[in-house]
């Protein structure tokens, strides 16, 4: 006998909160136990198709198979009656009596057993709503939607020929959408299933889509359910148009009315061309910052900072490039995400070993063919084709941090991003630039990733390139330089191959791992003064308030520090991407003032109050201060924070020195002692300065606010 998890099916799929007990809230399946209990399913299955595996238990699991797909069944029927009644013509009688009779004679859409009910989905269309026809075909493979293949499917030229609604069972939810008079059913993957015009008629339409739907009519009123039996939305309630948040723009703000008058953003420069009122929830937006195009679409939810890209027939790419802290060296120490997805974050798939690495050793990088290059499949961490050593990359955590950040704020909405890594362990600026495999192979594989889109329907778009790199080049005098033109080189050809309006931006993280001499500082110097410069270049932070998950070497990261590095660079990609300032913030000194034995540091503080943080992060030097000239280094005798930045977003340090500076070139620098003498956890250069930014990390649920970055700047 097979000892499911959690209860098994009956448990998990339950129709309510209470097993059996109407009066409870519908049922929410969790992921979590549904992948429990489908693994069982196919390790048993597996089995017995080896022969290995124990008959009555496989029989019993084919049985349970077999009444989960009556369910299905039974919910479909459901779903007739529920797409009957909500469309059919005004006559109430006449449209009771249809969907009754179209609910006992619906046959549910479904796939063979050997089918995964996850599988990619089918085609689907219809005619006019007065016939009900339901459609038994079998669903597409994955590789067969890659491969842009028909085969086996359904073509418009079939969907066209249908009478009436097509029946669906799901695992996914859906939403509608009034769009130029025609309303459409929308899967959670963005498709358009089904179209209807101002008369109730159902257009014919062809979709391919990874996710149906299901609904159900019981009592008044209609409701729409998800074939786990989840309530997706209520027909005949007060929710509706007229309670739908009402978008305006005011001076350059974007507001909207609802149960109050909320100021949704910020514009700045920007403008809103055009705003839609779709949901009591949030409000659709058409603001001129470019993507594709000019102008993007946007959806924007009260209470948040972000503008979430509201088009899901675009696919999102992140680029990962720099040295082995980009490639997760030793994150094989204790890695966070192992088996993990998240719907909407993908990785190419390849003919070869696939990893988000694109199947590359990450110490000798080799060309790559567009050929190789197959699919799309969900991104997750996956050791590195030549070493176990590299396990996860702050990728993952980066677009799971971005998947749930969208599925909490709109849960039927998806921003689909494809996640690429192209990196190459000890490597300077030289052996990475345009030419290289290192370049040439993101060139390839966004080229690929085009052609694989188009198949699906979907445009693409390269929003960033994320950048952990500088170990190499710690004493290069031209680093600075280096990266203008390395940014510059993949915003020509990237944008060749996507015909994109918007820049490509570099996102960078500053290493922590630089020793005491000043010319071993020169690329994180490079990268404040261009992220401070020129409006491509942003900073994500520094990895110094990270320091307890360093490995050994006190270079690389175990998994808990790629996992946090990650979130880091998810917090400024959203800053630029997201949001209309288009621009990353972080905590930065900008001036020093000396009057006295005083010197005040002002800095910009993004979240206030700023905070001395002593636990987080061990002290060094005083609170990371050092104040030094031409005739050495000066004793601090205090550091106080006299202004928290909570009125003005500016904070100030007061440092007061022992006794008066006596040399030439008085400067305060902050991060700055490295190591000497080896490297160890005492001799990390690191401060103790930091915001009150709300987040907490995924891992552990520690406080990551963001932390004054390393610098030097002199005393006026």
């Amino acid at each position: 006998m097979v000892d499911f998890p959690h209860g098994g099916g009956a448990t998990i799929w339950r129709d309510f909160n209470e097993l059996g007990n109407p009066a409870s809230k519908p049922c929410e399946p969790k992921k979590p136990e549904i992948r429990d209990w489908t693994g069982v399913v196919e390790a048993n299955i597996n089995a017995a198709l080896a022969g290995t595996g124990d008959p009555a238990a496989i029989a019993t699991i084919l049985d349970g198979l077999e009444a989960t797909e009556a369910a299905a069944n039974n919910a479909t029927e459901q779903a007739a009656a529920a797409t009957t009644t909500a469309n059919a013509a005004s006559d109430a009688a006449d449209t009771a009596t249809t969907t009754a009779n179209a609910a006992a004679e619906a046959v549910a859409l479904k796939a063979d057993k050997s089918v995964t009910v996850s599988a990619a989905g089918l085609l689907s269309g219809g005619g006019t709503l007065d016939s009900p026809v339901t459609l038994t075909a079998p669903r597409a493979t994955s590789e067969q939607i890659a491969a842009g293949a028909t085969a086996g499917i359904m073509t418009p030229a079939d969907v066209n020929t249908m009478l009436g609604p097509v029946v669906v069972s799901t695992e996914k939810d859906f939403a509608t959408a009034m769009v130029e008079s025609v309303t459409q059913l929308i899967s959670a993957d963005g498709a358009r299933m089904l179209q209807f015009d101002l008369s109730g008629n159902m257009l014919g339409v062809s979709i391919v889509t990874e996710y149906d739907f299901a609904s159900s009519l019981d009592d008044e009123p209609a409701v729409l359910l998800s074939s786990d039996y989840a309530e997706l939305q209520k027909y005949g309630t007060e929710s509706g148009p007229d309670t739908y948040l009402k978008p305006y723009v005011s001076g350059t703000q974007l507001r909207a009315i609802g149960q109050t008058d909320y100021l949704l953003h910020e514009m700045g420069s920007k403008s809103v061309l055009a705003t839609y009122a779709v949901s009591d929830d949030y409000v659709t937006a058409i603001i001129n910052m470019p993507s594709i195009g000019p102008a993007t679409a946007y959806k924007v939810v009260p209470d948040l900072p972000w503008l979430f890209p509201a088009e899901r027939r675009v696919l999102h790419i992140a680029v990962l490039i720099g040295q082995s802290l980009a490639e997760g060296s030793h994150s094989d120490v204790n890695p966070t995400l192992t088996g993990q997805t998240r719907d909407g974050a993908l990785m190419l798939s390849l003919s070869g070993y696939t990893d988000v690495r694109l199947g590359r050793s990450p110490t000798a990088v080799t060309a790559i063919s567009g050929s190789e290059i197959i699919g799309f499949e969900p991104l997750t961490p996956k050791p590195s084709v030549t070493s176990t050593q590299y396990v996860q990359t702050l990728l993952e955590s980066m677009a799971f941090t971005l998947a749930d950040e969208v599925e909490t704020a709109i849960p039927a909405h998806l921003v689909r991003t494809l996640y690429i890594c192209s990196g190459q362990g000890d490597t300077a600026y030289a052996a990475m630039a345009e030419g290289t495999p290192c370049f040439e192979n993101v060139i390839t594989a966004v080229t690929r990733a085009k052609e694989l889109a188009a198949a699906q329907g979907w445009s693409v778009v390269v929003d960033a390139i994320i950048l952990k790199h500088g170990e190499a080049d710690a004493s290069s005098l031209t680093y600075k330089a280096d990266l203008v033109t390395w940014q510059a080189a993949y915003d020509r050809r990237l944008r060749a191959v996507t015909d994109q309006a918007a820049a490509i931006p570099f996102i960078m993280q500053m290493p922590s791992s630089y020793s005491n001499t000043d010319s071993n500082k020169r690329a994180v110097t490079a990268m404040r003064e261009l992220h401070r410069e020129n409006p491509l270049f942003h900073l994500s932070g520094a990895d110094y308030p990270h320091l307890a998950h360093y490995h050994t070497d006190y270079i690389h990261f175990t998994g808990p520090g790629y996992h946090e590095i990650g979130e880091d660079v998810a917090r400024a990609y959203q800053q630029v991407c997201w949001t209309a300032s288009a621009k990353s913030q972080v905590l930065d000194m900008m001036t020093a003032s000396r009057s006295g034995l005083d010197i005040t540091v002002e800095i910009d503080v993004p979240v206030a109050p700023m905070v001395f943080d002593t636990v987080q992060v061990p002290e060094r030097d005083v609170k990371g201060f050092v104040v030094q000239d031409s005739a050495g280094t000066y004793t601090i005798s205090s550091a106080t924070i006299a202004d928290d930045g909570s009125a003005t977003g500016i904070g100030k340090v007061v440092l007061t020195l022992a006794s008066a500076p006596t040399g030439a070139g008085l400067a305060v620098r902050y991060a700055w002692s490295g190591h000497s003498g080896g490297r160890t956890a005492a001799t990390v250069p690191r401060g103790n300065v930091r915001d009150s930014a709300p987040e907490v990390s995924s891992y552990d649920g520690s406080l990551s606010p963001n932390w004054l970055i390393p610098a030097v700047i002199n005393v006026t």
